[in-house]
């Protein structure tokens, strides 16, 4: 009985140094961490890219979070069976700089975000449909990617997200014949102009609620 309460006594000892060293692990760690951020230890800048853990973290974070996220996302029916080259004039406007195009470079500034906006020429078949959707739409924090759901409508997204598909297996020659074709027609996109999707929206409402007034009066005299 004796040597059963020894062993287990010993069993027990080892256990608490095990307990107190993970203790004393954790709590230096912390230190580290509160030290490091109060002296500003972690160098922001751009020029100095992440180190290979804070990469694998953000990155690793980054995909499951928009995975996870984008699956309450439903995506419209009848969504493949239209044409994918609506979403042009916003691509154009408000995502070419950044990530580029078939034939078409990167913005001289965006060339130095960190991280580097991916070429979607190449990043695009990585991602589904409600995955490209959740993040046309909600961004994605520390990357520069910015929201738009507040100042686009849905639909006016996932005509991005249509065009987006299709950029892998575009050619630069065709993407400069969309350029071209938008330069003939005149067409601006909203949010270039400074008036969002959404308000633009309103305004037309606005403006054919007045139309019909006007009509309407003429009519009664």
């Amino acid at each position: 009985m004796f040597a059963t309460f020894t062993h287990r006594w010993e069993e027990f000892g080892l256990m608490m140094k095990f307990l107190f060293g993970m203790i004393t692990a954790i709590a230096l760690l912390a230190i580290v961490a509160w030290g490091t951020i109060r002296t500003g230890g972690y160098n922001v800048a751009a020029t100095d890219p992440h180190v290979d853990v804070m990469r694998w973290a953000l990155k690793t974070n980054m995909e499951n979070s928009v995975e996870g996220n984008a699956e309450s996302v439903v995506v419209p029916a009848g969504f493949s069976n239209g044409d994918p080259e609506t979403g042009f004039s916003s691509f154009d406007a408000m995502c070419v700089h950044c990530h580029g195009g078939p034939g078409i470079e990167r913005a001289e500034w965006a060339k130095g975000l960190l991280p580097k906006p991916p070429s979607l020429s190449e990043a695009a078949g990585k991602w589904n449909s409600a995955e490209i959707f959740w993040i046309v739409r909600n961004g994605i924090k520390l990357t520069g990617m910015p929201a738009i759901g507040d100042t686009h409508a849905d639909e006016d997204i996932w005509k991005i997200v249509s065009f987006v598909e299709r950029l892998p297996d575009m050619k630069p020659e065709r993407y400069a014949e969309l350029r071209e074709e938008k330069a003939n027609e005149g067409g601006e996109h909203h949010g270039s102009s400074g008036g969002s999707d959404k308000e633009q929206s309103q305004a037309d409402e606005g403006s054919d609620g007045h139309h019909e007034e006007g009509s309407n009066a003429h009519s009664s005299e």
